[in-house]
């Protein structure tokens, strides 16, 4: 390999690589791996090409030329990381302030989730985010890499995290599990390097953003007219609450009380819910309001004068500095009579079931209606439907209709950019297919019947 006198004259000189070529290499005579490295675009990039554990090269990358390193200082820093290297510590330990690398990972997450609680109570953020990110912190993040220190950490510890989360469960991957551990570890890596340079412990960069994610499929999805049909029916029907089922119930028991043979009592099946379960559900279907907005809803949110709910936006929070940032959805007679048949007994549309007057989360609503879902989901043969999914079935409904601008649908369902209403304007016409076939035929012919006359 040839070797050169690498000095700030010589770097200047280099020239760029073709468009059609790959980056060139130019290796120092001095220092044993130190080098810079040159793209197509012009920049000039110093580094160390040095074996790490199991004898594997990799080229380290120092920065850019000029800014603001030179040949001098990089090749200082190049002997600075080989020393690392052949001491067993990480390449760049010594960039990081000695209280820094005594830092542990569980350290920097501690501080993040004392930060998002903060904007929790500020009402930036969700409750049931906070809850998400602590209970996959808690049960994907091993003992090992808690206790990590900052400086240590390395892109593959994420890699093998992803992996060991996805295959758990050999029977049935936990696809979409590992890839929303990622993502929080991506969120609590931007809040770091979003702090003071001493307040991140050493953290350079997004250790989670090469991390490759797992293909998911379904997420998204909308339902179908005889799935929608289903559900509809099965949340309309006052036999599936349980209030009436009970009554039901136990008319049957003293009916039977002196037959023979003597009835049983039935055991209440799984998919009998509480009414109020099932109004939250059933406005989410209508309204397409996410889970977390319904079951947070307060009566004075609802002015039927004007004849519309005003519903916080929360998701990836308000704009810096709001407070009080809503969209508006807009009562329908459907959701009228399932707002006028609740007791208006609390603040909350949906006051908590517990015995207690608060739930966990410390607020007194409805805490969750993920559970509920799932038995309503096994009873309906719906096993891949998300409640999330109730919203994409209604924006593709609404955008189908042709007759909203995009304008429009994103105010209807809360967006914040009119990027994500275009993705769901006949998002399924039924008719596509069908349309381009017949494109693609009639092109043909026509083709064909040209090339008849041209011989």
């Amino acid at each position: 390999m040839k070797t050169y006198s690498i000095t700030e004259t010589f770097v200047e000189r280099l020239p760029r690589p073709g468009k059609e070529e790959k980056a060139r290499f130019y290796f120092d005579k001095k220092a044993t791996g130190f080098g810079v490295k040159v793209y197509y675009s012009g920049s000039k990039v110093f580094g160390i090409r040095i074996a790490m554990k199991g004898n594997k090269a990799r080229w380290l990358r120092i920065g850019t030329f000029r800014d603001p390193w030179i040949a001098d200082s990089a090749r200082e820093e190049a002997r600075k990381i080989k020393q690392n290297v052949e001491n067993g510590l990480d390449p760049f330990a010594h960039r990081a302030p000695r209280h820094a690398s005594l830092k542990r990972f569980q350290d920097l997450a501690d501080g993040f989730f004392e930060y998002f609680q903060n904007e929790v109570r500020k009402g930036r953020r969700a409750q049931s985010t906070h809850d998400e990110y602590k209970r996959q912190w808690d049960r994907n993040i091993s003992q090992e890499v808690k206790l990590k220190s900052v400086v240590s950490l390395k892109q593959s510890d994420f890699k093998k995290l992803h992996d060991d989360i996805t295959n758990r469960n050999p029977e049935r991957p936990l696809t979409v599990e590992a890839n929303r551990t990622i993502a929080l570890l991506g969120s609590l890596f931007t809040w770091a390097l979003g702090r003071d340079p001493e307040d991140r412990y050493g953290l350079t960069e997004n250790l989670a953003k090469g991390v490759s994610k797992n293909p998911e499929r379904g997420r998204g999805m909308w339902m179908e007219d005889p799935d929608q049909a289903r559900l509809l029916a099965f949340l309309m029907d006052s036999r599936n609450r349980y209030s009436n089922w009970w009554q039901a119930e136990l008319k049957a028991r003293r009916a039977a009380k002196f037959s023979k043979p003597r009835r049983p009592p039935v055991k209440r099946p799984p998919y009998i819910l509480d009414g109020s379960i099932l109004d939250a559900l059933l406005l989410c279907f209508l309204g397409g309001l996410r889970h977390c907005e319904v079951r947070a809803m307060r009566w004075e949110q609802v002015e039927e004068s004007r004849g519309v709910i005003k519903v916080p936006i929360k998701k990836r929070g308000a704009a810096p500095g709001v407070h009080d940032e809503f969209k508006t959805v807009f009562i329908t007679q459907e959701i009228k009579e399932v707002l006028d048949r609740l007791p208006k007994v609390d603040e909350w549309v949906f006051p908590s079931l517990g015995r207690g007057p608060k739930t966990k989360s410390g607020s007194g609503h409805l805490e969750n209606l993920q559970s509920a879902w799932n038995r309503v989901r096994t009873h309906l043969g719906l096993p891949d439907v998300r409640i999330h999914d109730f919203r994409h079935t209604v924006a593709s409904e609404l955008g189908d209709m042709g007759n909203l601008t995009a304008q429009e649908l994103k105010e209807a369902m809360g967006w914040k950019t009119t990027a994500t209403a275009l993705k769901y304007l006949h998002s399924r016409d039924h008719q596509r297919q069908a349309k381009i076939q017949e494109i693609t035929k009639s092109r043909v012919e026509r083709l064909s019947v040209a090339g008849i006359k041209n011989e």
